[in-house]
C-alpha cells in the first residue's frame, strides 16, 4: 500500500470572481458582430496532495528521518519515516478571454455564424518542479490553456420545416510543459 493522504479540518472552499464585458453592433442588416471580455480569478483552487513534511526534498525532511530500526519501531521517536501528505485547497488560476462573433442572415433561410476566441488561463501549476516552500510561485500555463478557438457553423431552413445544419471547430494545442 502506499502512503496516506490526510484531509485538513479547515479546507477552504473554493471562490471566484467573474467580470464580462460585452459590446454588439448590427453592422448592416443582418450582420451582427459582437465582441464580448471575461475576467475570471480563481482562489483555494485544489493542487492536490502535497507532502508537508518535505521527505524528498534536495534539504531533507522537515521532521528528521529515523535512521535505525529502533527509532523506526518507537512510537515516541521524533522522527520521520516519509511523507506527510495532504490534500491541499491553496492554488489560484485566471482565466482571460476576448471572444468576436459574426452572424449573418441570407434570404431564403440560412444563417452563418463565424466566432474566434483568444484566451489565456494561468494558474498555479502543481506538476514538476513544484516548489514546496513557496507554492504560488509556480505559475504558468495550465493544462487546459487553449489559445485560439475558431467555430463556424451554418443552418438552412429545407421544406417541411426541416434544417440542416453544419459545424466546424478548431482549437489550438495546449501548452507544452
Amino acid at each position: 500500500a502506499g502512503p496516506l493522504t490526510l484531509n485538513p479540518v479547515n479546507v477552504p472552499s473554493s471562490s471566484a470572481l467573474h467580470v464580462n464585458l460585452g459590446i454588439q453592433r448590427e453592422m448592416t442588416r443582418d450582420f451582427v458582430v459582437s465582441v464580448d471580455f471575461a475576467y475570471r480569478r480563481f482562489d483555494h483552487v485544489g493542487i492536490g496532495q502535497r507532502d508537508l513534511n518535505h521527505f524528498n526534498s534536495a534539504r531533507g525532511p522537515l521532521i528528521p528521518m529515523c535512521l535505525t530500526d529502533a527509532e523506526r519501531n518507537d512510537p515516541h521517536a521524533l522522527c520521520s519515516t516519509g511523507a506527510i501528505n495532504v490534500h491541499m485547497n491553496a492554488g489560484r488560476a485566471t482565466y482571460k478571454g476576448l471572444l468576436v462573433r459574426m452572424d449573418k442572415r441570407f434570404s431564403r433561410g440560412f444563417q452563418l455564424l463565424g466566432s474566434w476566441a483568444y484566451s489565456s488561463n494561468t494558474g498555479t501549476n502543481a506538476g514538476i518542479g513544484f516548489n514546496l516552500d513557496d507554492w504560488l510561485s509556480n505559475r504558468g500555463p495550465l493544462d487546459r490553456d487553449i489559445t485560439h478557438i475558431v467555430n463556424l457553423a451554418g443552418v438552412v431552413q429545407l421544406p417541411l420545416r426541416f434544417e440542416l445544419g453544419f459545424n466546424f471547430s478548431y482549437a489550438s494545442a495546449p501548452p507544452f510543459s
